[in-house]
């Protein structure tokens, strides 16, 4: 059966919208971005489809909602929300009552301090220290979040923590149980990555080191809930630990 309807976000992908093409889909939305370079075949094809604009430095959860216009589905809500199972709740729950973190009690800080990129890193020693400080002058518990090349920055984080510092390292979850987990914090400190996204979804509060990247296109504007600490040269290790306490 053919579809009635099919999108395409990944801009200028040739096959992708080729593939859409040959499956008959009566009605097909592309995402065009001009300062893409794209084939003669893709411009040829994007003729016959529905094309909605995207540009740089914009919110993109809108952009592709617009995807859905000709359907009538964009009911224009870009507010990401994700679920977790009782059962990944209960894991999370398990391992926090082991070391004696009661989320209704204590202040839990999420710190993720890896991403898919080691340039958009803050320094390790720093995250160190902030997370000293939390647990020093808010008795805040530590809680470290990371997967794949993560691991190593968070054994550097580890490495700087004091004795008192009660933290616990939640590194490589399964994703049920990462969600469980955020949902969980009190606030989440980290760089341009995945669990500062996955916190908007749970309306968690936080704080985001931004280097090399566009904050505008995946996060949210900044908000007394919501900082975002930009370097101005483009280097995430030139903001000092200083800047972040002052937050």
């Amino acid at each position: 059966r053919k579809p009635d309807f099919a999108c395409l976000a990944n801009l200028g992908s040739i096959e992708g919208l080729a593939l859409l093409y040959l499956s008959g889909a009566k009605c097909i939305s592309v995402l065009s971005w001009n300062e893409i370079g794209v084939s003669w075949l893709y411009n040829i094809l994007k003729k016959l489809v529905v094309v909605k604009p995207f540009a740089r430095g914009q919110y993109v959860p809108p952009l592709y909602l617009a995807l859905l216009d000709p359907i009538a589905a964009n009911t224009g809500d870009a507010h990401f929300r994700l679920y977790f199972s009782p059962e990944a709740g209960d894991a999370v729950k398990k391992v926090l009552t082991g070391r004696q973190i009661d989320p209704a009690k204590n202040l839990l800080v999420g710190i993720a301090p890896g991403g898919s990129t080691k340039d958009r890193w803050w320094p390790a020693s720093r995250y160190a220290e902030l997370a000293n400080w939390l647990a020093k002058n808010y008795q805040a518990k530590i809680i470290l979040i990371g997967a794949g090349i993560d691991q190593e920055v968070i054994n550097e984080v580890i490495v700087g923590l004091k004795p008192e510092t009660v933290y616990v390292n939640f590194y490589n979850q399964s994703l049920d149980e990462f969600k469980a987990t955020i949902a969980k914090l009190h606030l989440i400190i980290g760089n341009d990555s995945g669990p500062m996204v996955t916190a908007d979804a749970f309306d968690v509060p936080q704080m985001i080191f931004i280097g090399p990247t566009d904050e505008r296109e995946y996060h949210l504007p900044p908000n007394p809930l919501h900082r975002i600490l930009k370097a101005s040269n483009h280097k995430v290790d030139s903001i000092s630990l200083e800047t972040a306490t002052k937050e």
